[in-house]
């Protein structure tokens, strides 16, 4: 008779969570790097431009639930065409992106 594989707290089986690294994504055109300044509900935030304004921002239904944002994380956003004065995020930035992007003068040092 086999032996059952366990599959509990105690099991040998258990999975490793290694990240693995993406690549750094650049800005193209109709683009710009943001800074997340305040939640403001229904996928609406309020960002920092790099000259020192103040946008609404809107975050796409594909990062609902799979990709939280808290004020601080620095965006990537795209211009909308129709609307001047909304942006569409596009790509959210991790602490160690977002240190690369400072040290190849991509981003502002004060972002």
């Amino acid at each position: 008779m086999p032996k059952k594989k366990k599959s509990g707290k105690n099991s040998k089986n258990k999975k490793d969570n290694t990240t693995t690294k993406r690549t750094l994504e650049f800005k193209g055109d109709m683009q710009e790097y943001v800074v997340m300044t305040k939640m403001l509900g229904d996928r609406r935030i309020m960002v920092k431009l790099p000259d020192g304004s103040e946008k609404l921002a809107i975050i796409p239904g594909r990062f609902r639930k799979r990709c939280w944002m808290k004020a601080g994380d620095i965006l990537l956003a795209s211009w909308r065409e129709f609307q001047n004065t909304k942006l569409d995020i596009i790509h959210k930035y991790t602490t160690d992106e977002a240190r690369l992007l400072v040290k190849y003068e991509e981003i502002p040092n004060f972002f």
